[in-house]
């Protein structure tokens, strides 16, 4: 059994207090990840850790949870941490069989890295696609490509920061990708629609965005 496997399963089997401080420490970690985001890549380029340099150009996805504090306010805290789990076991199946990984868990989002931008593609669209019949509330998701630096088992930087706003940017069920992914990927079984450019927090120029749909999805 793998180590996310038992974590879930041992969570699952906790008090509701156990899930509630777990919740309360996973939206912590959502504020200390935006902040690091903002200013991560400076300091450890000071220190003198440099950009991993792939192979290939890599992918960054950031999907999130549409309606999570709504839910957690409707429904409780209890409610919303047994649906962080089920989440985080869905996303860890779906990483696994996309050749990709999740780097963090972040209450109602998680982070991923694959090697393969159409990978993480594949993998978005079938996340938006799975947490409904699983009972959890539609995702939105946002992919971009490039470069990143990778220190103690995260991923920092630029290309990671612009996956974030674009996550921002999607509406619930939808994935969109930046303008980076599509020129390293040949959309086999998706494709992307171009949507318009957008102004994201923190870059200077708009970021032509697209969004990504199934081939047998109607047009």
């Amino acid at each position: 059994m793998d180590s996310w496997q038992k974590e879930v399963g041992v969570r699952a089997g906790r008090s509701g207090e156990d899930l509630l401080g777990w919740l309360f420490r996973r939206h912590s970690e959502v504020f200390e990840t935006g902040h690091l985001f903002d200013h991560v890549e400076t300091a450890l380029e000071d220190a003198g850790v440099h950009r991993k340099e792939p192979r290939q150009v890599e992918a960054c996805v950031f999907a999130d949870l549409s309606g999570y504090t709504t839910l957690t306010e409707e429904s409780g805290d209890e409610v919303a941490a047994q649906m962080s789990l089920k989440l985080a076991e869905l996303v860890n199946e779906i990483a696994s069989r996309h050749r990709g990984a999740v780097v963090k868990m972040l209450g109602d989002g998680v982070h991923f890295h694959f090697k393969d931008p159409s990978d993480a593609v594949m993998a978005s669209l079938e996340i938006v696609d799975r947490v409904h019949p699983e009972g959890l509330p539609p995702a939105h998701v946002g992919v971009n490509a490039g470069p990143m630096i990778y220190d103690e088992g995260g991923y920092f930087g630029r290309t990671v920061n612009i996956a974030a706003r674009i996550a921002s940017q999607a509406g619930p069920d939808q994935v969109f990708v930046g303008e980076d992914v599509l020129r390293h990927v040949t959309p086999s079984g998706f494709r992307l629609v171009e949507v318009g450019a957008f102004e994201l927090k923190g870059i200077a120029e708009p970021l032509m965005l697209y969004e990504a749909s199934n081939d047998d999805d109607d047009a």
